[in-house]
């Protein structure tokens, strides 16, 4: 026959009368009074058909089935805190849906350190990616499909709140076989002695680039077009020429070696690393979680410092 389970009031209570060896001090600590603590002795006893304490003076002495189940108690007491504290944690977790627009090069190489963050900090945030151009992510950002995006580049301000968060540096990649002697910087004059790696994709991060190629004649009309930064990576890395692209879509080969990124003569200009969301935007506990870890990455990029450059 199946007993009933364990009152852990009970048990709570005779926790507390062997931890101090007094009603008195069970009854003050669990704020009731004597007459109801040593009832709910009186209970247990008869529960378990055992005596738990012994009387000694004035004070309260386990037996040995006593002692037994302070030890089992000390165990239940600790999961209970557990359990305890767990449901206070799951009640300060922030949670919901939100959908980030993004170009896949940034999704690739700027978001990770944010996204791998905003997960370890916010378990219960569920993130939908959606990459594409700028232009049409502005759009489903406009009707809803989109919360917020992360660019590179100035999107169309109708009806959007742009937050700047960064700016990244276009830079001249290239195999460092084919760099000068000097890495800090290199001039149009010896860019022009390469084969210039064009993007052959239209999309407004690459304007100031392309606008920068044709006005110093390093586009020709053999000037090859890859409609692929990954494959313009590899292509320069492999030493078929240099490309000019930002930064951060280089950075991890810059850090094996596998490119230089040499800072172009004239090519000062930045560009913009920002968030995008709509104009009074109802800002939910998580979108205002993933909106702070994307504004707070490390993965904000700064223009590149070259040296001066060589004559």
């Amino acid at each position: 026959m199946n007993q009933p389970p364990i009152d852990l009031v009970l048990l709570q209570t005779f926790y507390e009368v062997a931890r101090t060896g007094s009603v008195t001090e069970a009854a003050r600590n669990l704020e009731r009074s004597q007459p109801a603590i040593s009832h709910r002795l009186r209970l247990l006893e008869a529960d378990f058909g055992v005596r738990l304490f012994e009387k000694v003076g004035r004070r309260l002495r386990l037996t040995e089935y006593g002692r037994r189940l302070q030890v089992e108690c000390l165990d239940l007491m600790a999961r209970s805190q557990h359990l305890r504290e767990r449901v206070v944690r799951s009640k300060m977790e922030i949670e919901g849906q939100v959908a980030v627009g993004t170009l896949p090069t940034v999704a690739s190489h700027l978001l990770v350190p944010a996204i791998r963050g905003l997960l370890e900090r916010h378990p219960g945030i569920a993130l939908r990616f959606r990459l594409g151009h700028v232009s049409l992510l502005c759009n489903e950002l406009r009707t809803g499909e989109l919360d917020i995006l992360v660019v590179v580049g100035s999107p169309e301000p109708d009806g959007l709140d742009v937050t700047l968060i960064g700016e990244v540096s276009p830079v001249a990649g290239m195999a460092p076989a084919l760099a000068p002697a000097r890495r800090g910087s290199i001039t149009v004059a010896q860019l022009r002695k390469l084969r210039y790696l064009a993007y052959g994709e239209r999309d407004p991060t690459f304007d100031v680039i392309d606008r920068y190629a044709k006005e110093h004649g390093l586009e020709g009309p053999h000037t090859p077009h890859i409609p692929h930064i990954e494959a313009l990576r590899e292509l320069a890395a492999a030493e078929a020429g240099f490309a000019l692209l930002p930064e951060y879509t280089i950075r991890r080969d810059l850090e094996f070696g596998r490119l230089v990124g040499l800072r172009a003569q004239g090519l000062d200009a930045t560009l913009p690393l920002a968030i995008v969301g709509r104009r009074n935007q109802e800002m939910t506990p998580a979108l205002k979680a993933v909106h702070k870890a994307l504004s707070e990455s490390e993965a904000q990029a700064s223009p590149l410092r070259g040296r001066e450059f060589e004559s």
